[in-house]
């Protein structure tokens, strides 16, 4: 069930992986991760729902690089024409849609996805801000689940992917995306 989080802000929970957060602005709408690929018509219902116009984003953010929080980004960046800011480490995963790093392809835990390749325009390595119409994103690098982990920070709101779930546990650690524990207890 599609949620209104704060003044213009709205969180799209998918029926599996991470959720999709859209934040309305005088100029246009900002995207914080896009989900699954397979899920883009579950979330373009959820914006009509809500009168949110895709043709009205502006940018997006890539939280992390896995395939539950923007294997569908190179699609939604294809047919709507925004731009994409990840966090440097994010950036050959996301363009190359290496199923590995991405973590499209489990085989060990039975899950295949498809990772549309995405062109990042913005790279972020240590912090940036963004300025979309009347509000300001911070952005900043929060390594420990990956390696090019984000935090968006927008007002008294923080989007973190996946380091931190709503009932206190953190996600999952995996040498292949290069999470690290020692990172992961300083990000916290």
């Amino acid at each position: 069930m599609p949620c209104e989080i704060g003044p213009d802000i709205w969180m799209f929970p998918p029926p599996t992986g991470g959720a999709v957060y859209v934040v309305r602005t005088r100029d246009g709408l900002v995207l914080i991760d896009s989900g699954l690929y397979h899920h883009k018509d579950f979330f373009l219902g959820k914006m009509s729902e809500n009168k949110l116009d895709p043709g009205d984003i502006r940018l997006a953010f890539a939280t992390h690089f896995h395939c539950d929080h923007v294997g569908g980004m190179g699609w939604w960046r294809k047919e709507f024409g925004f731009e994409v800011a990840a966090h440097e480490q994010a950036m050959r995963p996301m363009e190359t849609a290496d199923i590995i790093r991405t973590g499209a392809s489990i085989p060990y835990a039975g899950f295949n996805a498809e990772f549309i390749p995405c062109p990042i325009k913005h790279r972020i390595s240590d912090r940036s801000s963004f300025t979309v119409g009347d509000r300001t994103f911070l952005a900043y690098a929060a390594p420990g689940h990956t390696v090019g982990s984000l935090h968006i920070a927008l007002d008294r709101f923080q989007f973190v992917g996946d380091t931190l779930f709503s009932d206190g546990t953190i996600g999952w650690m995996d040498v292949h995306w290069g999470s690290n524990p020692g990172d992961y207890v300083e990000t916290l």
